[in-house]
């Protein structure tokens, strides 16, 4: 008598169960899969090696003194192409211009990578409302700060704090951050004022009045 259908498709189907568990038994466990480091953003255009963001991205003061060398030969070049044309060597005062040129960039570069490094130490969880500009120079701090507060007024908040420190780490105990903040809020029109407390803290209201 024919054995029935069903019973012949159960049977495939058990032997191919049987077949799939033994091949998970024996086979080797699949490895976790890798943590991979966030790389640190790299300016549009940037001509500085990935790798030397990576082997710089703990300690940004490094990039400083980077922008800062760069700053230096790019001052130099700049002297040198004027020495050059002035003896009428125009083939190197050009070369010698794109070299300064060239300086000038990178210094941007580096500056603009420690910039968003230290700014994302002392803002690790972007709070709403809140931004702190410590060490920052004061253009970044500036542009970090029209930037934060176009963030506030999109997200419906009528107020930000603003810590810009008290100059007791600056160069001769001199405040730069405070000072060149106020001045660019009264200068925009912001209603801002230092914090009761702490007047290394400036309060921005009436940011959607």
């Amino acid at each position: 008598m024919p054995t029935p259908v069903p019973l012949i498709i159960l049977g495939v189907v058990a032997v191919a169960a049987i077949a799939i568990s033994a091949f998970n038994i024996f086979r080797e466990p699949t490895p976790p899969p890798r943590r991979t480091r966030v790389p640190t953003p790299v300016p549009l255009h940037s001509t500085i090696p990935e790798a030397e963001v990576e082997d710089n991205n703990r300690y940004p003061a490094s990039l400083r003194v980077r922008a800062r060398d760069a700053g230096k030969s790019a001052e130099t070049n700049e002297r040198d192409a004027k020495v050059a044309r002035q003896q009428g060597q125009h083939s190197e005062a050009n070369r010698l211009q794109l070299e300064a040129e060239r300086n000038r960039n990178l210094k941007d570069q580096y500056n603009r990578i420690a910039a968003y490094l230290i700014y994302q130490k002392h803002n690790p969880r972007n709070k709403p409302g809140l931004i702190d500009l410590h060490e920052l120079f004061v253009e970044e701090a500036l542009e970090r700060t029209e930037a934060a507060i176009n963030r506030a007024r999109q997200g419906g908040l009528n107020s930000l704090k603003i810590i810009v420190g008290k100059g007791n780490n600056s160069r001769n105990s001199v405040a730069k951050l405070k000072p060149a903040v106020e001045d660019w809020l009264r200068e925009n029109g912001y209603k801002a004022q230092l914090h009761p407390k702490n007047n290394g803290m400036i309060v921005v209201s009436n940011l959607n009045a």
